[in-house]
């Protein structure tokens, strides 16, 4: 319900910032989701690179 002392135009101005900042919380949430999934990635990378040379570090036992 509109109450008696507000305008047409500040219902509209207010719906616009209102919108406004709607836009700008999902647009922070998708930046932290992006940034905590590029962090997982790259502890699962380093992860792969830090058992990586554990297997490579006996070359003579995989000869016998």
């Amino acid at each position: 319900m509109i109450p008696d002392f507000e305008t047409l135009e500040d219902l509209a101005r207010r719906a616009r910032v209102e919108r406004s900042l709607y836009i700008a919380e999902k647009i922070a949430d998708g930046v932290f989701a992006l940034d905590r999934a590029m962090g997982i990635a790259w502890d699962r990378v380093a992860a792969f690179l830090r058992a990586g040379p554990t297997i490579s570090r006996q070359p003579g036992a995989a000869r016998r």
